[in-house]
């Protein structure tokens, strides 16, 4: 990754952190599935797969801590994110 220009996050699904060079703010990207996140099928609904609203607090608090901040005051879900 380190080629790339990405470094690790540390992290199960945040798979890799950049700065971005022309503004300086922070890119984390990663990747979901069930074939790299099994764990994901327990949570369906009507046989659809979707990401539980607690792991996208996590991953809030995870990226807000990449970036430097210490709080999430506010997290909206506007829509499920389906998993593959």
């Amino acid at each position: 990754m380190g080629s790339a220009g990405l470094d690790p996050a540390g992290h199960p699904v945040l798979g890799a952190a950049t700065e971005l060079a022309d503004t300086g703010e922070l890119l984390l990207s990663g990747r979901l599935s069930l074939r790299t996140h099994p764990w994901l099928a327990d949570h369906a609904v009507a046989g659809t797969v979707l990401l539980p609203g607690a792991a996208f607090a996590e991953l809030a608090v995870r990226a807000a801590d990449e970036a430097g901040c210490h709080t999430v005051e506010e997290l909206t879900l506007q829509s499920p994110l389906l998993i593959p």
